[in-house]
């Protein structure tokens, strides 16, 4: 079943329609933090597999994807942006259309029962019992259109065309363990994509690396401490160059050990491979099967990390090896 949850600017739960969403509210503060470096950078997804809820251990991992929609309100000479949430099992909806038509269905709702200005939202903190109380009731509503979405979405779009790129430019890889970075490597100038200041030109890289190498990997290190295992994130950004939308997918992979048949459960302890692309996500996977291998075939990443981040720096020799872009003809 579908869970909703708004968030204002990025940091304030206002409201969670379960627990279970609440739990992930930590993975999209960390998501919308990265993206707000990207010159207009917009979080759009991201899949995650959850491996335990409510402290307890899940018998059956299932992917779940989160889209996210946000809206700014003009109170006066204050913008106020809110981030509606929707979480959902990928077998439940397959289509990201439908699901995308159920979250704008209730953020419509939501728009038509509330008044956004910063003394509402300051009474909300307050107290939240008549808005909760109000979402709730939003969320009811939304839940009884599903059904009929799901049907005349799935008659719609049976026969809708689908088009996909065949090619992907890869922009940047790193390793992770423990929240920390202890490898990566950039395939392009990404200068020009995000926010960030640097009073020399020759700390540009430095900074840039730290920046991107540091987030991503505190991001997954908390979704791991949620309970979740963050697989995959789409950010949407406009290029002011071309006039085009463009967009940004960072894939985040367990490296096993060569050979390993483990089962146990994902935890900050393990090792991952991130790798930021664009294009056509799919083709990540050609990439990461392609690496992988090679990676666990150093010994190094089946050892437990004892903190010693630069006992891994030649690790960066295999990451360059590959080329810059990928083509599936």
């Amino acid at each position: 079943m579908p869970t909703f949850g708004i968030l204002e600017g990025n940091e304030t739960v206002l409201w969670f329609s379960s627990r279970e969403i609440d739990s992930y509210m930590s993975l999209i503060k960390f998501a919308l933090s990265f993206a707000r470096n990207i010159r207009d950078g917009r979080l759009d997804a991201i899949c995650h597999t959850p491996f335990r809820i409510h402290e307890q251990e899940v018998n059956h991992s299932e992917e779940h994807r989160l889209l996210l929609k946000s809206k700014t309100f003009e109170d006066k000479r204050e913008s106020i942006t809110l981030h509606f949430c929707m979480d959902y099992p990928t077998s439940e909806i397959q289509d990201k259309s439908i699901a995308g038509s159920l979250l704008e269905l209730f953020i419509e709702k939501f728009i038509d029962a509330m008044k956004v200005k910063r003394k509402v939202l300051d009474k909300i903190m307050a107290d939240p019992t008549d808005f909760t109380a109000k979402c709730d009731e939003i969320f009811s509503e939304t839940m009884m259109s599903y059904n009929l979405i799901s049907e005349d979405a799935a008659s719609f779009l049976v026969n809708a065309p689908q088009e996909r790129s065949k090619k992907m430019d890869l922009l940047f890889s790193c390793i992770s363990v423990q929240g920390l970075p202890v490898a990566t490597m950039f395939y392009q100038d990404l200068s020009s994509h995000f926010r960030f200041t640097a009073m020399e030109e020759d700390e540009k890289d430095t900074i840039l690396e730290n920046l991107i190498s540091a987030q991503l990997s505190t991001l997954l290190f908390q979704s791991l401490e949620k309970g979740t295992t963050c697989n995959y994130m789409l950010i949407r950004f406009s290029d002011f160059v071309s006039f085009t939308e463009r967009n940004i997918s960072i894939n985040f992979f367990p490296i096993k050990s060569i050979n390993s048949t483990e089962t146990t459960p994902l935890t900050p302890d393990k090792f991952f491979f991130i790798v930021m692309s664009e294009g056509d996500p799919g083709l990540v996977k050609l990439f990461q099967s392609s690496i992988s291998p090679l990676l666990a075939e150093t010994g190094l990443l089946s050892e437990k990390f004892n903190g010693n981040v630069n006992r891994y720096r030649s690790l960066v020799k295999i990451l360059e090896k590959f080329p810059r872009e990928l083509h599936l003809d």
